[in-house]
């Protein structure tokens, strides 16, 4: 699932399981993963850094933007990668956030009703 929403593959990654939640109530379970990027996000064409976003910026929620992170916008309702949507509506995105000074992946999930 890394790899459908984050262009991640386990070649640039290696995931430890270091945590697991079950949630017997509402039958599920969590598993918490920590790894160390090995190939670098800075020169993988899918990212963005904070000064190509132009447009895609506004599908930011204010608190994510930095200048020195890199991005990958993914809009699960139109199924596309880094792009503005065609029309108004409400949309689900989920984000992958790359903090290059701490080698750190942040991933956010979030709704977004997208008017221009």
């Amino acid at each position: 699932e890394l790899k459908e929403e984050t262009v991640i593959t386990e070649n640039d990654i290696k995931l430890t399981n270091i945590m697991n939640f079950q949630y017997i109530m509402q039958n599920m379970e969590l598993e918490v993963y920590v790894g160390k990027l090995d190939k670098e996000i800075k020169k993988n064409t899918s990212w963005l850094s904070y000064s190509d976003l132009e447009e895609v910026e506004k599908l930011l929620p204010y608190e994510l933007r930095s200048k020195k992170h890199y991005y990958l916008i993914y809009n699960k309702t139109a199924e596309e990668y880094n792009s503005i949507p065609d029309k108004e509506g409400k949309y689900s995105f989920v984000v992958a956030v790359y903090v290059p000074k701490v080698q750190q992946l942040e991933i956010y999930e979030y709704h977004l009703d997208y008017t221009k």
